[in-house]
């Protein structure tokens, strides 16, 4: 009796305000909704980042080069921290618990299947690489002993890679040609369950022994760079891309010169006028008030480079690699990271700074052949280009608008970016420079041109 009582009450009390009534079911019903959906989207996201793991190995430690938080060992803090190959050694030598090492490099590189070439990111591995980090083959099969010790060029390509390479053909058996050398595609990856919804990048892996050469005289795709010896010079540069020149048999060329590179291509043309067809200055200076702050501040090393070597030095840091890149450009996300991280790789190989403070001091040679540099321009009339990033800080658009005063007739195009104008506007500036050369330059419609680095 009770309980028929209290149901006909709680019926009652409903149907006195069918409106609340209805709202208050439909938000506890709401809120069951969205409590069993947030469980379940937490559980799935885990499953996800947990595979992503596992997927790269079980019981693995990666380690990637950086630089020292705090000063240690004597040196300085921001220290870039690189490895070699003598501590995967060490490190298979000396610590008796780790199972497997591996080295990892990482390099883009070319590959060339038939008449085609496509870039794709290499990465070399040792033996162990394969039982460390979970790859899963489609076809063929993963590297064995052998490969190793008789150094063999063979490779397993990502299930991007794959695709990119073969356009959907089988990859195992096939050669592909890397860097100029011959390659055997041993296997192809699985497709990751990731892969559908992220942008996987695309992957070869070879061994570290096919990237580096094993023995004497073997080919390598990848060299470890000579010591530099003596002082770097923007009269050796030039020196350098002449012999180029001449050994290539380049009789006549164009130029393009962009910063630093502008300096060695107008010594070039001034020791060769004859052989120049044409200029194209894509942010390359060569009047005084082209000068813009960042080359201002160069002006105190040029006087005494001892006592400000260590103000310079800042030019060398990440920071101001990047800030190349990023300052004056409209949309800093239209622009490749890749390119500052490649440079300041670069920048950071042994005795690379010594060159940079080299150039960036010798640099004052180049404003005091800024006249000679006229006189060719106005003697000789070289037809020229002039697409130019009009937010440089290094050479502001005054430096181009100069060059109309001896080269009335070149043209000049001001494009909304900054110093690497080619990061943000490549298609455009490379259509500027196809319409030049085959307006202004070669009648017959064939171009060969020298690039000054």
């Amino acid at each position: 009796m009770f309980l028929k009582e209290l149901i006909s009450q709680g019926w009652q009390a409903l149907m006195r305000d069918r409106t609340r009534s209805a709202l208050t079911m439909l938000g506890i019903g709401w809120g069951l909704v969205s409590v069993v959906l947030l469980l379940a989207y937490g559980q799935g996201l885990g499953g996800c980042v947990l595979s992503a793991f596992l997927n790269m190995g079980n019981n693995v430690i990666v380690l990637w080069p950086g630089q020292t938080s705090m000063q240690a060992g004597g040196q300085r803090a921001g220290k870039p921290i690189k490895y070699e190959l003598e501590d995967v050694e060490a490190i298979r030598d000396e610590v008796p618990i780790i199972r497997a090492v591996s080295g990892e490099i990482d390099r883009d590189f070319g590959f060339k299947i038939g008449t085609r070439v496509v870039s794709i990111m290499t990465r070399g591995v040792d033996f162990p690489y394969g039982q460390m980090r979970k790859l899963d083959l489609e076809d063929g099969r993963y590297f064995n002993e052998t490969d190793f010790a008789d150094h063999r060029r063979v490779v397993i390509l990502g299930y991007n890679a794959a695709k990119k390479v073969f356009q959907g053909a089988p990859g195992a058996g096939q050669h592909v040609e890397i860097g100029g050398l011959d390659f055997e595609v041993i296997g192809t990856m699985r497709v990751l369950a990731a892969a559908a919804t992220a942008k996987i990048p695309r992957l070869v892996v070879a061994s570290l022994t096919a990237l580096y050469g094993a023995y004497p005289g073997q080919p390598a795709l990848l060299t470890e760079s000579a010591p530099l010896e003596g002082t770097t010079t923007f009269d050796r540069l030039a020196d350098v891309v002449e012999a180029f020149a001449d050994a290539k048999g380049l009789e006549r060329f164009s130029l393009y010169m962009f910063d630093f590179g502008s300096p060695v291509g107008f010594r070039l043309a001034t020791r060769h006028p004859e052989r120049v067809q044409g200029l194209v200055l894509q942010n390359g200076n060569a009047y005084e008030e082209g000068l813009g702050p960042n080359m201002q501040a160069l002006k105190p090393y040029w006087q005494d480079r001892s006592a400000n070597e260590a103000a310079i030095r800042g030019f060398l840091e990440l920071d101001a690699t990047r800030s190349q890149y990023l300052d004056g450009v409209a949309d800093a996300t239209t622009v490749n990271p890749d390119l500052w991280e490649l440079d300041q790789r670069y920048l950071e190989l042994p005795g690379r700074d010594q060159v940079m403070l080299d150039l960036l001091y010798d640099y004052r040679s180049n404003v005091d052949l800024y006249p000679q540099w006229h006189e060719y321009l106005r003697v000789n009339q070289p037809p020229a280009l002039l697409p130019w990033g009009r937010n440089d800080q290094f050479f502001p658009p005054e430096g181009a608008r100069a060059y109309l005063r001896d080269l009335p007739e070149a043209e000049l195009h001001l494009l909304d970016t900054g110093h690497f104008a080619t990061a943000t506007h490549p298609g455009e500036i490379a259509g500027l420079i196809t319409a030049f050369l085959d307006g202004r330059v070669a009648a017959d419609g064939s171009h060969r041109m020298a690039a000054a680095p």
